[in-house]
């Protein structure tokens, strides 16, 4: 379920950054959400930058876990 665990942290600096060094450490449940209230160095889709006034806009990461997909599902994505 999404939502089941919600992470919040007043600053980082990238909620996917956050998201993927929890995952590196086998710390990160499918369904979870990490938010913010302002990010340092946000990332948006094909590396471009993601800037969010601070406190004042929805920062977040939702880490789904596809275990039923083929890999060529997963890149359309």
């Amino acid at each position: 379920m999404i939502g089941q665990k919600i992470i919040f942290k007043d600053t980082v600096d990238s909620t996917n950054n956050y998201a993927a060094n929890l995952l590196v450490q086998g710390e990160l449940a499918h369904g979870t959400v990490i938010m913010s209230g302002q990010q340092t160095a946000g990332k948006g889709q094909r590396g471009a930058n993601w800037l969010a006034e601070p406190f004042k806009n929805l920062i977040f990461t939702c880490y789904i876990k596809y275990d039923n997909l083929s890999v060529q599902q997963r890149e359309s994505i």
